[in-house]
């Protein structure tokens, strides 16, 4: 029999297996890694494997089909010839990587074998205004990009953006914008119609009645990777716009017409009727993600919370975001709602913001159920086609944290809520707070919740199951190599291992000579002096108040 022949055969047998096998990402610590580690104590770097799979390349001059019906006498099932003499194999259910490796490697007839490594996109968004938008490298989303941009073939996800209204036919907005399932909540009754048009006309959109939910919406999820613009989080997500704000008490830049008592502002009847239609729109096929950027101070409603209980409760439900407020005091509902995420801002240094709530008294929203995000200066979408870079308060900051939720649910539709605010949470980078209370010193919880946002880690940690793979691990620079045309900046992640206080990143020549200390955590290819360092490789060093980490960049102009 040929060899051929005899893989043919050996192939349409493994047919079987092949449908029953369960394809899952692992992390693999090579061996010679695992001792580089041994001897230096520094941490072992780990990669991405198939779990319970292998590529084995067989001793020459050996019969295929002997060698095959051996390795399917110990569990390993031949799936296919790959070509250049190597073969690709399932090892047995339950066997780890390293040690199915070295089960495999002992098999009669085996030369070489090596784990089925996996390959990631490298997604770098085309936008014309991305290197304006320092918020994104803040949160690392260029490096949780690679594990998805909020796209699935069966579930779509769609942002609400219960608010003000947007601009329908903003270029960076339209192309995401539901238009059938957009609404006019704002006299408490949600309606299709534009009740300011003339003839009232059901396709016709609600004139935004300021500028505040364009720029929201925009943080969230613009028109990415279309060569102009900014960048929303999610790529993916639909945009909802449930207007709660009415046109006749707010100036264009979401002012009060009347001061007293305020006039651009929603009441309970009007919060509430929005929340209720947000709940209608969960359906088969869809997750619906919720951003609220209102608030008020006081603890939550009943009545709020009874229908944000409903609309987070009902089926996999709604995920609900909201802006912890601006005043610096305690947080606002319906922030400290719960079932709400409440999200805090934090500056271009990842300094906490000022302004941004936190918890006090008997609300423990932030430390029960928070974490923070960029805030101040964010560049966004505006009205009349525009763009912003002053977008600032915990407004912004809420939107970037759903429509991270929207990454995530687009990676995994079947995630609960509390999974997904688990999974936030969870991948969060810890950043050094204080701040004096009445009663004393607020903890981290209290003021940062869980941390800052950290989009790859938990991108990483909803489709991998663990955030413990090289940034976590290592400082890293994305992309790299970085190339200063066409990628603006580059991203410098800290390990997690020494996440802190105080943090610090400077840039040396490979000589040692000092190029820049960075104000946050991207570099834009210049010097102090603010002149383009020349092509060639850079050394990083990082260090907080729990240690140091170093890396390399290589700088392509």
């Amino acid at each position: 029999m040929t060899l051929r022949a005899a893989a043919a055969i050996v192939l349409a047998l493994a047919v079987p297996a092949q449908a029953a096998h369960v394809r899952r990402v692992e992390n693999f610590i090579p061996p010679e890694a695992a001792a580089v580690a041994s001897a230096t104590g520094a941490p072992a770097k780990a990669i991405e494997v198939m779990a319970e799979e292998a590529m084995v390349r067989f001793e020459e001059g050996r019969d295929l089909g002997s060698v095959l019906t051996g390795l399917r006498n110990v569990g390993i099932e031949h799936v296919r010839a790959v070509g250049h003499g190597w073969h690709y194999v399932y090892l047995p259910e339950g066997m780890p990587t390293v040690a199915g490796l070295a089960f495999l490697r002992a098999q009669a007839g085996v030369a070489e074998a090596h784990p089925n490594h996996v390959y990631r996109l490298t997604r770098l968004p085309s936008d014309s205004l991305i290197s304006s938008q320092y918020h994104l490298s803040n949160v690392n989303a260029f490096a949780a990009w690679e594990y998805g941009v909020g796209s699935n073939a069966t579930t779509e996800v769609w942002v609400v953006v219960m608010d003000s209204g947007m601009q329908a036919d903003h270029p960076d907005l339209q192309g995401k914008y539901v238009a059938n399932a957009s609404r006019d909540c704002s006299n408490a009754v949600c309606q299709a119609t534009c009740r300011t048009c003339v003839p009232a006309n059901t396709t016709a959109e609600p004139v935004p009645a300021c500028n505040h939910g364009t720029r929201v919406g925009g943080v969230a999820a613009a028109v990415t990777d279309n060569g102009t613009g900014v960048a929303g989080i999610s790529w993916g997500a639909r945009l909802v716009s449930v207007k709660v704000l009415p046109d006749s008490g707010c100036t264009p830049g979401c002012g009060n017409v009347i001061a007293n008592p305020p006039s651009c502002a929603a009441d309970d009847a009007q919060m509430i009727a929005g929340i209720n239609y947000t709940s209608s729109l969960v359906a088969a096929g869809r997750r619906v993600v919720l951003n609220i950027s209102l608030g008020a101070s006081g603890a939550c409603p009943a009545a709020v919370q009874t229908a944000i209980t409903a609309a987070y409760t009902n089926g996999t439900g709604v995920l609900i975001v909201a802006s912890a407020g601006n005043d610096g005091g305690g947080v606002n509902n319906p922030a400290n709602c719960l079932n709400v995420i409440p999200v805090g801002a934090t500056d271009a240094n990842n300094n906490i913001a000022a302004f941004s709530s936190r918890d006090g008294g008997a609300i423990t929203a932030m430390n029960e159920r928070g974490l923070v995000a960029p805030g101040v200066g964010l560049f966004t979408t505006d009205v009349n086609s525009g763009y912003t870079g002053g977008a600032t308060g915990t407004s912004f900051s809420s939107p970037l944290v759903a429509g991270l939720g929207a990454l995530v649910l687009a990676a995994q539709p079947a995630m609960t809520n509390d999974n997904v605010r688990a999974t936030l949470r969870g991948s969060t980078t810890k950043i050094g707070v204080s701040s004096v209370h009445g009663q004393g010193v607020i903890p981290q919880g209290g003021i940062a919740g869980a941390g800052m946002a950290n989009a790859y880690s938990a991108m990483r940690l909803a489709v991998t199951g663990s955030t413990e793979f090289d940034g976590t691990q290592k400082a890293i620079a994305f992309p790299n190599p970085f190339k200063v045309g066409s990628h603006g900046t580059v991203t410098i992640t800290v390990p997690r291992s020494i996440e802190g206080a105080n943090t610090t990143i400077k840039v040396y020549t490979p000589a040692g000579q000092l190029v820049k200390t960075l104000k946050g955590f991207t570099w834009d290819g210049k010097n102090e002096s603010g002149n383009p360092v020349a092509s060639g490789t850079y050394v990083f060093l990082v260090s907080t108040e729990n240690g140091k980490s170093s890396g390399r960049v290589a700088v392509i102009r």
